[in-house]
């Protein structure tokens, strides 16, 4: 099988020779409901950029649509996504039955991919007029891919340090973690390598296992849902990845001292409670055993 990174830049040239059409998601589920194959919402604390490549199989445009930090959406197959949060960049490919993530991050020195082009796509006036300068910009953001591609240390499994493969996993997760079903050897795959090879990549440099991870992150997210007083405790956990409503419930009230409904109902206290330091429960309910 052709490697992942030589997939996605024969994608990434194939965009080159079209043009693409730019849309911005500024608020929760706007321009993202409804979409063919769309998943469970979830949000980023980062830009989340989206090129649509059934657009690779017609002769008009490729749609791209640029999602703003903290802005919910879902997540949808058929796309090659950009995420940059300011230090770091990744790729996240599901396309033609392949499906994984390719580190980007490289120094801005180096030529390494930056935010501020992503913040300068969104500010940028929804009018016509501005249209040339996004299409112009989108192009320039396609040919650094395409050289970092070359440089990525995605192109060889084997060579990439502990370090940089926690760094990639941590990003899979913050996009993954609304998933029930994620497992360990989903994770694996996705990075070609061992599930104990990636389990012990993320121990030694992050000093914490996968599950736990992944809780932490579900936790963080159900936290910040929990002031949206149109979704219920049940659907939060659906949300979070979680199947089973109590199961979540209980992982809450162990690392914030109370549990979700009671927190939602004393809201005003939360924001001390969110800023403890918490020891995050590991248990096998959260959705990263084995198959």
């Amino acid at each position: 099988m052709i490697p992942l990174a030589k997939y996605v830049l024969s994608l990434v040239n194939a965009m080159e020779e079209r043009s693409c059409s730019l849309q911005v998601c500024r608020e929760n589920h706007s321009l993202c409901a409804g979409k063919p194959g769309a998943g469970e919402y979830h949000f980023h604390r980062y830009h989340e950029l989206k090129f649509d490549l059934s657009g690779l199989e017609g002769t008009e445009r490729i749609p791209a649509l640029l999602i703003l930090p903290h802005c919910d959406h879902p997540y949808t197959a058929g796309h090659l996504i950009l995420n940059c949060d300011g230090r770091s960049s990744y790729l996240l490919v599901d396309h033609g039955g392949r499906r994984g993530m390719l580190d980007l991050s490289f120094p801005r020195e180096q030529g390494g991919i930056s935010g501020d082009l992503l913040g300068i796509l969104s500010g940028l006036p929804e009018t016509p007029a501005f249209d040339g300068m996004r299409a112009g910009l989108l192009r320039l953001l396609l040919q650094d891919i395409r050289l970092l591609l070359g440089r990525s240390n995605g192109l060889s499994p084997s060579v990439r340090t502990p370090g940089a493969l926690a760094k990639q996993v941590l990003c899979y997760l913050e996009q993954n973690y609304h998933r029930p079903e994620l497992s360990v050897s989903d994770i694996a795959e996705a990075f070609q390598v061992s599930p104990q090879h990636i389990g012990n990549c993320f121990r030694k440099t992050l000093r914490s296992s996968l599950r736990r991870k992944l809780t932490e992150i579900r936790l963080e997210h159900a936290a910040r849902l929990l002031s949206r007083p149109e979704l219920n405790i049940g659907e939060i956990a659906g949300l979070c990845g979680w199947r089973n409503q109590f199961y979540f419930s209980r992982c809450f009230r162990q690392a914030f001292g109370v549990p979700p409904r009671e927190s939602r109902e004393r809201s005003e206290a939360f924001p001390a409670l969110q800023g403890e330091k918490s020891d995050f429960p590991s248990g096998n309910g959260g959705g990263t055993g084995g198959r």
